[in-house]
């Protein structure tokens, strides 16, 4: 009678441990890059990119990072990354929106509004801060108009 063995051939590496085969448990360790995170289709459309506008709760929308669905996007308002501006979104199908970031409406906080943002992928890896070039200038202060000729008579 003859004795045959037969192998089996898996692609990933495997343990045989007390009768049980243990698939490995890879730990990703790596960020997404500034670059990768610049890379990502960003868009101001509310108001739009570069306007001047009274607008004092833009939208900011992301496509094009299908590779971080399951990750958290950040956006801030200033290059340091420092000043949370809404709550950090869940990227799904590659996308998300920003629809919840306002300013105020009594001039106060008017001028130029750039647009940075901190990702962190689903495995808690945390991007540094990127600068994605979306930016507008809040313009909330109500006109000034002078009359600088007295009515005739």
């Amino acid at each position: 009678m003859a004795l045959y063995r037969y192998h089996l051939f898996r692609i990933v590496p495997i343990v045989y441990k007390t009768g049980e085969y243990i698939a490995p448990i890879i730990k990703d360790t790596v960020a997404p890059t500034v670059a990768e995170v610049q890379a990502w289709t960003w868009s101001l459309t509310s108001p739009l990119n570069g306007s001047t506008s009274s607008d004092a709760s833009p939208l900011i929308g992301l496509s094009g990072a299908a590779s971080e669905n399951g990750g958290l996007v950040q956006i801030h308002d200033n290059a340091a990354c420092s000043s949370i501006k809404g709550a950090a979104q869940t990227i799904a199908a590659g996308a998300t929106t920003h629809n919840d970031i306002s300013y105020l409406i009594d001039g106060s906080q008017d001028g130029v509004k750039s647009f940075y943002v901190v990702a962190t992928d689903s495995a808690g890896n945390i991007s540094g801060c990127a600068d994605v070039s979306l930016s507008y200038t809040l313009d909330t202060s109500l006109p000034t108009v002078t009359i600088s000729t007295s009515p005739v008579i």
